[in-house]
C-alpha cells in the first residue's frame, strides 16, 4: 500500500511538473504580457521544486532525505517573492519594477539559498531532523530553526500583498474578467492554504508535505485561466496615460464582443454608460449605423459617418483587429475622432459654392457677333428667325424693356408739339 501511495504521488508530481514546463514556455512566448519574466521565473521554481520533491520520495536513507528536504528550500523560497513581483507588474504594466524593490524582496530568499548551500550558520534552517513514517513511506520531520520561520512569514506577507494588488487590479480595472480573476485568485490560495496546514499541523492530518501537490494544482488551474477561460487575451495597458488623456475616443472589445474599457471620450462621442464593461459591444455602440460591419470587418476599416444623435455628430471611427503572437484575434480596438466641426464647415461651403453655381447658371450673356437688319434692326437669332431686338434681348439675358420715344422720334411723330420733359428723379 506504501509503494502504491508513493507511486500514485510521483505520478501526480511528474504531471504537474510537465504542466509547469508547458506553462512556462506558453506565457515566455507572449512577449507582450506585462509580468512576464517574474511570471515564468515563478512557474520554473515551481518546476524545480517538483523536480526536487519527486527525488526526495525516490530516496530512503536518512542522510539524503536530509539533503533533499534543505534543498527544496531554495526554490520554495523564491515563489512568493516572484508571484509578488508578478502582481505589482501586472498592476504597473506601463512601468517596470524597481530595481530597489527587486533586490529587497529577494534578500531573504537570498539568505535562505546561502544559509543551505554553506549549512551555516548550523540550525540556522533545521534544528533537529529526524525520520517519520507516512502514506508514502519515511520522510523527514525536522523542528524548524530561525531562519526558516523568518523566511515562512516572510513568504506569508509577501504572499497576502501580492494577492491583494492582484485582486484590486484585476477586478477594477477589467471588471468583464471576473470569473477568470477568481478562479486565478482561488488558483493562488490554494497551495497557500496548503502549506500553512502542514507548517503549522492544523488538524493532525498525516505529515506529507503536498505543497508540490497543491502548486501543481494551482498551475493547471492557471493555465486553464489563460488558455480557455481568455484571461490576458487583451492585455492590461498603461490606463491612465492611454485612456484617460486621449482626445479621441477608444474602445477596446475581446475575442467575444465584449466591452473591455473604454475611454471617457468615447463615452461622450458614442452615448455610452458608465459601467458598462462586459457588455455586448453590438448593444453599446447603437448610435454607430450599421454597427456589425465594423465589429465583424476582417480588416481595418476606417470611415466617416454621422451618429444616431439628438444633434449632429460626424467622426471618424476606425476599427482595427488585434492578433496574438501567431495571428489569432483576440479582439478589436475601436477609435473615434470627432469631426463635426469640419464637417459642418464642409457642407456650409458646398451650400454656397452651389447657391454661387446656381447664379452663374443664370447669368446669361451675348458674347458673341448678332445679326441684325440694317433697316429695321431685327435680330436673327440661331434657327434663322427674325425677332425684335428687345425680345431677343429678354429671351437671352434677365434683361426687361420699358418703351417710350425719343425726342428725334417724337418730332416725326408729333410735328409742333412739345417733348414732355422726365419726370424728376426726387
Amino acid at each position: 500500500m506504501e509503494i502504491l501511495n508513493r507511486n500514485i504521488y510521483i505520478t501526480v508530481l511528474a504531471v504537474s511538473l510537465l504542466m509547469t514546463v508547458a506553462l512556462s514556455v506558453i506565457v515566455n512566448r507572449r512577449r507582450e504580457f506585462p509580468g512576464r519574466r517574474p511570471f515564468v521565473a515563478m512557474v520554473i521554481t515551481v518546476s524545480v521544486l517538483l523536480i526536487i520533491t519527486i527525488l526526495q520520495t525516490l530516496v530512503r536513507d536518512e542522510e539524503s532525505l536530509l539533503r533533499w528536504a534543505r534543498a527544496a528550500l531554495i526554490p520554495g523560497s523564491f515563489i512568493a517573492p516572484f508571484w509578488c513581483m508578478f502582481a505589482i507588474r501586472f498592476a504597473r504594466a506601463d512601468r517596470p519594477l524597481p530595481a530597489s524593490l527587486v533586490l529587497l524582496m529577494m534578500f531573504i530568499p537570498a539568505a535562505v539559498t546561502a544559509s543551505v548551500l554553506l549549512n551555516a550558520p548550523p540550525g540556522a534552517v533545521f534544528a533537529h531532523a529526524w525520520l517519520v513514517d507516512t502514506p508514502i513511506g519515511a520522510m523527514m520531520e525536522y523542528l524548524a530553526g530561525p531562519l526558516f520561520w523568518v523566511n515562512t512569514y516572510y513568504a506569508y506577507s509577501v504572499f497576502f500583498v501580492g494577492t491583494i494588488v492582484f485582486i484590486r487590479t484585476a477586478f477594477r480595472v477589467h471588471r468583464v474578467y471576473l470569473r477568470q480573476g477568481i478562479t486565478l485568485t482561488v488558483a493562488a490560495l490554494i497551495p497557500f492554504l496548503t502549506d500553512l496546514v502542514f507548517v503549522f499541523n492544523i488538524g493532525g492530518l498525516p505529515r506529507v508535505n503536498l505543497l508540490p501537490v497543491a502548486l501543481g494544482l494551482s498551475t493547471m488551474i492557471i493555465a486553464l485561466t489563460i488558455g480557455r477561460l481568455g484571461f490576458f487575451h487583451v492585455l492590461p495597458v498603461a490606463h491612465g496615460l492611454l485612456f484617460r488623456n486621449l482626445t479621441d475616443g477608444a474602445v477596446v472589445i475581446d475575442f467575444e464582443g465584449r466591452v473591455v474599457d473604454a475611454n471617457q471620450s468615447a463615452h461622450a462621442l458614442l452615448g455610452m454608460t458608465r459601467g458598462s464593461k462586459g457588455s455586448p459591444a453590438r448593444d453599446l455602440l447603437k448610435a454607430v449605423p450599421d454597427v456589425e460591419r465594423f465589429l465583424d470587418a476582417p480588416e481595418r476599416i476606417q470611415e466617416e459617418i454621422e451618429l444616431r444623435s439628438a444633434e449632429p455628430i460626424w467622426v471618424s471611427l476606425a476599427s482595427v483587429p488585434l492578433a496574438g503572437r501567431r495571428g489569432k484575434p483576440v479582439g478589436r480596438l475601436i477609435t473615434v475622432h470627432d469631426i463635426t466641426h469640419r464637417k459642418l464647415v464642409q457642407q456650409e461651403q458646398e451650400r454656397l459654392l452651389a447657391e454661387l453655381q446656381d447664379a452663374l447658371n443664370n447669368v446669361r450673356t451675348l458674347q458673341h457677333l448678332l445679326p441684325i437688319c440694317a433697316n429695321c434692326k431685327k435680330i436673327r437669332d440661331d434657327k434663322g428667325y427674325w425677332t425684335q431686338v428687345e425680345a431677343y434681348v429678354m429671351e437671352h439675358t434677365d434683361a426687361r424693356f420699358s418703351h417710350g420715344v425719343c425726342p428725334e422720334c417724337f418730332k416725326l411723330l408729333a410735328p409742333g408739339e412739345q417733348y414732355p420733359e422726365p419726370p424728376s428723379e426726387s
